[in-house]
């Protein structure tokens, strides 16, 4: 994270002790923006550590570089981007927290972007040193609540306004039932909800994140209801409820016409089978949401196949736009 650090907090003793936990605590995982020439003058700064300096000299840019902007300046001036030291060790003793709606299986998803999108590998870096947790909201509708308990655990931080201190990232599936269907209400009131606070989000193009598992993997299974989900056009493919099937007869009475309309290439034979749903010895109804991410996992899941089904190019597609959207906040 690039953090601006005013002049004035290096010659105020208290404050500066509060700094220098944030420096050496931050295990140069963030970039600070300072004066350095001014405060080398400094009388806190030549008490530094030797060692100590040198992790500032590693960790500092100068605040000359316009081009880099800060998430927020630690100041003795207050503001809502500015941060005293005591609001900044709050804010960045949190680890960044993924907010899924379904914990096991869109975590696969995810990993698996970070694997093949994140050409440096600072994203799984911060996992692995628990500057980013994965949390299961257990479903779109409690995602306002974990938010909201978040908020409440808050009340006595500073400032009146708490969605500054927030550090969440939220990703949901979309569940759209057609290329053309319009986003539900409950999701739509979440990402009204999600805009309000400032916090970063991203609702999944595609139905669900089951439906960006590459083809070729799903070939290896061998599975007949699976052979005509890959049998359906790209875009059918995209909005297909893998777990549940079209669940309805064709022409039913309570039927959809939308989705109907949709799937209106498929013989009767193909939709009979894709009625059915999935239901293999390791993929059915009762264990399909924690097994079936677990396909993100195989050794021929790459970068190129999950473009292949994703749709885009190699540097501009869906999944590298998640990617950047949680490095922005790391």
């Amino acid at each position: 994270m690039k953090i601006a650090i005013e002049n004035a907090i290096f010659h105020d003793i208290g404050e500066f002790r509060n700094l220098y936990r944030i420096i050496l605590n931050g295990d140069q995982r963030h970039v600070f923006l300072i004066d350095y020439p001014s405060i080398l003058k400094s009388v806190n700064f030549e008490k530094m550590e030797p060692i100590d300096r040198e992790i500032l000299s590693l960790s500092y840019v100068s605040n000359n570089r316009t081009e880099i902007l800060p998430k927020f300046t630690i100041s003795k001036v207050s503001g809502n981007n500015h941060f005293s030291t005591d609001e900044a060790i709050l804010y960045l003793d949190q680890p960044l927290n993924i907010l899924l709606e379904h914990g096991l299986n869109d975590r696969y998803f995810l990993e698996a972007l970070f694997k093949h999108f994140d050409e440096d590998k600072e994203i799984l870096k911060h996992l692995s040193k628990g500057w980013i947790i994965f949390d299961h909201a257990g479903g779109a509708g409690p995602i306002k609540s974990v938010i909201n308990g978040t908020f409440r655990s808050m009340q006595t931080w500073p400032k009146k306004d708490k969605k500054v201190y927030l550090r969440f990232f939220v990703i949901m599936d979309s569940d759209k039932k057609t290329n053309v269907s319009a986003l539900g209400n409950d999701k739509e009131n979440i990402v009204k909800y999600l805009t309000k606070n400032e916090i970063t989000h991203h609702v999944l193009v595609k139905r669900e994140m089951e439906n960006y598992v590459p083809e070729l993997i799903l070939a290896t299974l061998e599975d007949n209801y699976l052979n005509e989900y890959c049998n359906l056009s790209t875009i059918q493919k995209d909005y297909f409820d893998l777990e549940k099937g079209l669940i309805h007869e064709r022409g039913a009475k309570k039927g959809n016409k939308e989705v109907e309309d949709f799937y209106a290439s498929l013989n009767d034979r193909s939709w009979k089978i894709l009625q059915a749903g999935i239901n293999t010895v390791k993929y059915n109804s009762e264990n399909f949401k924690n097994e079936f991410g677990k396909l993100f996992n195989d050794p021929n899941v790459t970068k190129n196949s999950l473009i292949g089904r994703c749709g885009g190019t190699k540097y501009e597609n869906e999944l590298q736009e998640i990617v950047n959207k949680v490095k922005s906040l790391l």
